[in-house]
């Protein structure tokens, strides 16, 4: 029997679950998938006006506002894929709302509990965002002090690249790879951020540790890049 993944996963800083898995998931063929998405986006096109009275900023008859209008790109994020003979074909990634709302026409008891998998899966891997995020304002404070030692450093004249080649170690340090191996490796795009986009809550801290023991050297008066190089990958090996 063929073992399932429940592919929930964070992109952009959003805990999402592609219109691909799910179709796999509940042995649909994608593009049904697809056209049940789309009719859900038409439908919600066609109810704009209805849900801004719903959603209106005046106090409903419980004394509580329900907030701004929802719009169907929160819940729904354009996508693609890659096919195994090179052609691009479009998906959605969806949110925990975008999965219910797409889920609530899947009935029976295996579809319950492959939704019952995909909640638990949604609230692991939220739980992750928050703690990534944490660690994330927390690497942008400490890669301002990175930046500011190096500056103090090398003073005005750097070697050529530095800053590229010191964060580079520190990625090697943590996934044993530099950043755009990492990319490739896990399939992300040239443009993402290792930290911000691809590293894991473990990784991240891990990364600044890292960070933390190169400032030390810097500011130690260490400034070789070969001997900064042996003494962040010394415990890695």
């Amino acid at each position: 029997m063929q073992e399932l993944t429940f592919d929930v996963i964070i992109r952009n800083r959003n805990v999402v679950v592609s219109s691909l898995n799910v179709a796999d998931i509940f042995q649909k063929q994608h593009k049904n998938v697809l056209q049940t998405i789309d009719n859900l986006k038409d439908d919600w096109k066609e109810l704009s006006k209805e849900l801004g009275l719903i959603f209106s900023p005046v106090k409903n008859k419980l004394g509580s506002k329900l907030g701004a209008v929802p719009i169907f790109k929160d819940f729904f994020f354009e996508s693609s894929y890659l096919t195994k003979d090179g052609r691009t074909v479009r998906s959605y990634n969806m949110n925990r709302t975008g999965f219910t709302l797409l889920a609530n026409g899947f009935n029976g008891k295996k579809a319950l509990r492959f939704k019952l998998a995909y909640i638990a899966q949604f609230d692991a891997m939220e739980e992750e965002l928050i703690k990534r995020n944490t660690l994330y304002d927390l690497e942008k404070r400490l890669r301002d002090q990175l930046r500011d030692t190096i500056k103090a450093s090398y003073g005005d004249n750097p070697p050529d690249r530095i800053y590229m080649l010191l964060t580079n170690l520190l990625y090697i340090a943590v996934a044993d790879h530099t950043a755009e191996k990492i990319k490739r490796d896990r399939g992300f795009e040239h443009e993402c951020s290792v930290f911000a986009d691809i590293f894991t809550s473990d990784e991240r801290t891990a990364y600044i540790d890292k960070e933390n023991e190169l400032i030390r050297h810097l500011r130690n008066g260490e400034l070789d890049y070969y001997n900064l190089k042996d003494q962040l990958l010394e415990k890695a090996l």
